[in-house]
C-alpha cells in the first residue's frame, strides 16, 4: 500500500464515514469506484474532528464540484486543515472509496 493512502475501503456506507488525517498534506485526492446509483458525498474539513465545514473539491475534468454524485477523481485543498471526510448523504449503490494524502500543493487554472 502507498505510504500515503490515508484510507482504502469498501463498501462505503452511511455509517461508514472515515475522518483521515490531512495533517502534513495540503492536498487530498479522492476516487470514488463502482456503481453510484444515487445520493451525494460532500468533501468536509475540521480542525477539532467535531465541526465540519463543506467544501469543494476539483475533479479529474479541472470542475470545481461541491458535492459528488458520480464516480471518478477529485482533488481537494487541504493546506491548514487537521482532518478531512466524504460525508455521504442518502447514498445508494456498491462504492469504494480511495484517499490519498499529497505533498504537492493543489493548483487550479483559472479560479
Amino acid at each position: 500500500m502507498d505510504s500515503n493512502m490515508l484510507f482504502s475501503g469498501s463498501p462505503f456506507t452511511q455509517a461508514n464515514t472515515p475522518t483521515v488525517s490531512a495533517n502534513g498534506f495540503p492536498t487530498i485526492s479522492f476516487q470514488i469506484v463502482g456503481t453510484f446509483t444515487s445520493g451525494s458525498y460532500t468533501p468536509q474539513v475540521s480542525n477539532d474532528g467535531e465541526t465540519w465545514i463543506s467544501m469543494s473539491a476539483i475533479s479529474i475534468a479541472n470542475a470545481l464540484v461541491s458535492s459528488v454524485t458520480l464516480v471518478g477523481m477529485y482533488r481537494a485543498d487541504v493546506n491548514g486543515y487537521q482532518c478531512f471526510r466524504l460525508s455521504p448523504t442518502s447514498v445508494v449503490g456498491t462504492l469504494a472509496i480511495y484517499i490519498v494524502g499529497s505533498a504537492v500543493p493543489l493548483t487550479y487554472q483559472g479560479r
